[in-house]
């Protein structure tokens, strides 16, 4: 499945002027799944008012192949084509024994203190607010674009 278009939390673009970078590079990032039992925005900052992973109260519970805490991504790189820069990584792959509602995947750094959100994909955009993407077995895989999760031009 591809994710189309990334959305950056708010709070995680303005933490990365206020406190420091985050490391795109990292080993430490992470794809979780949440439903639609808490609308993301890219205002969100949840309970904590910093948007971070325990701020994510509708993350699928363990079960069908799914593991609380998300996939790591594999192979993590920033690539550069000229003056475009791109944020890639090998797909994320969850093999399912059955099928799973979900609408958001969330990027965490786990690598920060607080393990912060850093940007969502929208699973579902298709169906309207509220409804779940169900998605069957055998596996899900999130692919990111061409041009990878992430792009950005640096003149």
């Amino acid at each position: 499945m591809a994710v189309g278009a990334a959305t950056w939390f708010d709070r995680a673009v303005r933490r990365g002027f206020d406190v420091g970078p985050f490391d795109l590079n990292g080993t430490d990032l992470y794809m979780i799944l949440t439903t639609a039992a808490q609308a993301l925005t890219r205002s969100f900052t949840g309970g904590s008012g910093d948007c971070r992973y325990a701020d994510f109260t509708a993350e699928l519970a363990t079960a069908f192949g799914y593991t609380n805490g998300g996939l790591a991504f594999t192979a993590p790189a920033i690539n550069v084509v000229g003056t475009d820069q791109f944020f890639d990584s090998d797909p994320l792959t969850w093999a399912l024994s059955a099928t799973i509602s979900a609408r958001y995947a969330v990027c965490i750094d786990k690598l920060s203190a607080n393990d912060n959100a850093l940007f969502f994909f929208d699973l579902n955009t298709s169906l309207g607010a509220g409804v779940n993407a169900s998605i069957g077995p055998p596996t899900l895989i999130l692919t990111p674009d061409p041009d990878g999760w992430l792009k950005w031009y640096q003149p």
